[in-house]
């Protein structure tokens, strides 16, 4: 199946972002290496920052699609942890230079993409986001999971962490193992004492 002209540009515009640092790369350069004009860059994205953002819809799209398979048998915390993992892997493969202005433009669009606050959140992340709280509430109940804190705080201390690490880690220029120290701050905040 032929890959549709938003993910296309998408695709292609990460993938500059990673090799040439997001500031360098122009959406004329994206578009020369896409093989369009302007006008149909502008057609289905309204800026650069645009496509930072629909990177992670798009991930949100795809986790759908393969979260069977994450979740296939499994206790309920590593079940939580697959699904958060998924979104630290794709985060970390953009590369802490990206990553840097990642964060500046979701600070800049109101914080939707690393916000534990999913109201402005696409359909697919609040499906994700709901189901990743249920499997909280289940761990909660079986016991694998530290009951004494709702399961919305759990992963909104959890967020808030991932946000702290994640800003860290980019202005050292990812001098040390991020999904490392996001894995301590996961077990620190949702294992049982």
């Amino acid at each position: 199946m032929k890959e549709k002209t938003n993910e296309i540009i998408l695709n292609t515009a990460i993938d500059l972002f990673r090799q040439n640092g997001y500031s360098a790369v122009t959406i004329n350069e994206i578009c020369n290496m896409c093989g369009i004009t302007k006008g149909t860059f502008y057609y289905h994205f309204k800026t650069k920052e645009d496509l930072v953002l629909s990177y992670y819809e798009m991930l949100s799209d795809d986790m759908m699609q393969i979260m069977p398979e994450l979740l296939k048998d499994k206790p309920c915390i590593e079940k939580v942890w697959s699904c958060i993992e998924y979104f630290i892997d794709n985060t970390i493969s953009l590369g802490p230079d990206l990553l840097k202005n990642l964060i500046q433009i979701d600070m800049n669009a109101g914080c939707n993409v690393f916000s534990p606050y999913w109201k402005d959140h696409s359909p697919a992340e609040k499906i994700f986001s709901k189901m990743e709280l249920e499997l909280i509430r289940q761990g909660q109940k079986s016991g694998e999971i530290r009951d004494n804190i709702s399961a919305e705080d759990l992963l909104w201390n959890f967020y808030a962490g991932l946000m702290g690490v994640a800003m860290h880690w980019s202005s050292v220029n990812g001098k040390y193992d991020e999904k490392k120290e996001l894995k301590k701050l996961f077990d620190q905040i949702f294992m049982k004492e």
